[in-house]
């Protein structure tokens, strides 16, 4: 994850809304006190996965949804067509040398 992100802020923030504490956080989440402490000091990262955790054990979901304000982009052009037509080899083999 990128050190960069508000996630560490966030999970402090739910830490401090559910009263849980450091020790708390990284056992229910299988962190340990020191990954935790340097994701949430922004010195180093989770994967996804560990913030799932560490989420779920503040009665918390990580969801998808999509930005507002944004159109999704749009699906990129299909190949264009082939100006003649492919045409298929096949071979078969016999046994037995017939």
């Amino acid at each position: 994850m990128n050190p960069h992100s508000r996630w560490p802020a966030i999970v402090r923030d739910l830490m401090r809304e559910t009263n849980t504490s450091e020790r708390a956080l990284a056992r229910e989440a299988g962190l340990s006190r020191s990954t935790l402490r340097r994701f949430l000091a922004r010195e180093g990262s989770v994967n996804v996965h560990q913030l799932e955790h560490m989420l779920a054990a503040m009665g918390c979901d990580l969801e998808a949804l999509p930005i507002e304000g944004d159109d999704p982009k749009p699906a990129p052009p299909a190949p264009p067509a082939p100006k003649r037509p492919m045409r298929r080899f096949v071979s078969f083999a016999t046994r037995g040398g017939k």
